[in-house]
């Protein structure tokens, strides 16, 4: 995310300690030095492009509540000097979850739409507090417990005709665990949306997707494979597929 101009980059990284709850923190990106710029948020933080210029340099938090993501309840953030602003209240749906969510552009000119893994690992498409659209299927997945992080989503215009697509990482679980994933496209055909499986299975835990590049853009997954499904132990890999 960029915090202060596009030549000063940050990464947002979430965190829970036990007993605790969220304690995030932001670190400087290179070519600065990577340090901490801000420790110890009380929020499950997300980076978001309100705007639509392809720059995340808006910061959103959500607090927790016995142990559970506040329901409705989220934070937008300003940075300056070392320090966290609140600057109001971000209207969002009561099953938001800052884990596992985008801001989206799927309609031309129509705006952005939040799009956000719930509870239930449902896709669900918003605006404000009103929901327009939620997956018959399941998506996300990946970690143990409903308030696990979800797998980052990806939007991008893929097809260059002004509306952008989202890319969802979907695990899907075997005996105690998720062994396996893929990588579906969120996409409006018509006047519908829809999900539609890019790509092969992998063997492992898709934990996140991304897209490099725009003439052809290449897919990027980071695939997981545990040792023990329950968690621990294991490898990663980087995949790339490159486009035609």
């Amino acid at each position: 995310m960029a915090l202060e101009g596009p030549d000063r980059l940050a990464v947002a990284v979430n965190r829970s300690l036990p007993g605790v709850g969220p304690a995030s923190l932001i670190l400087a990106a290179p070519p600065a030095p990577v340090r901490p710029l801000v420790d110890g948020i009380p929020a499950i933080l997300l980076a978001v492009d309100e705007d639509g210029d392809g720059v995340k340099e808006t910061l959103w938090g959500q607090g927790s509540e016995a142990g559970r993501l506040a329901a409705g309840r989220v934070v937008r953030y300003r940075y300056q000097e070392g320090r966290l602003t609140p600057e109001g209240a971000v209207e969002v749906p009561a099953g938001f979850r800052a884990t596992g969510a985008v801001l989206a552009s799927l309609t031309k000119g129509g705006g952005r739409e939040l799009v956000y893994i719930d509870a239930d690992r449902r896709l669900v498409v918003a605006r404000g507090r009103i929901e327009l659209w939620r997956s018959p299927v399941r998506v996300g997945g990946g970690g143990p417990g409903v308030e696990a992080p979800e797998p980052n989503l990806f939007a991008r215009d893929l097809d260059g005709d002004g509306v952008e697509e989202v890319l969802v990482p979907r695990n899907l679980a075997a005996g105690q665990g998720f062994t396996a994933g893929e990588v579906v496209i969120l996409r409006r055909q018509e006047d519908e949306l829809t999900l539609e499986t890019l790509g092969p299975q992998f063997d492992g835990v898709v934990s996140g997707v991304a897209v490099l590049g725009r003439t052809p853009p290449s897919l990027l997954v980071a695939v997981a494979k545990r040792a023990d499904p329950r968690g621990g132990g294991g490898e990663s890999r980087i995949f790339l597929a490159r486009g035609s």
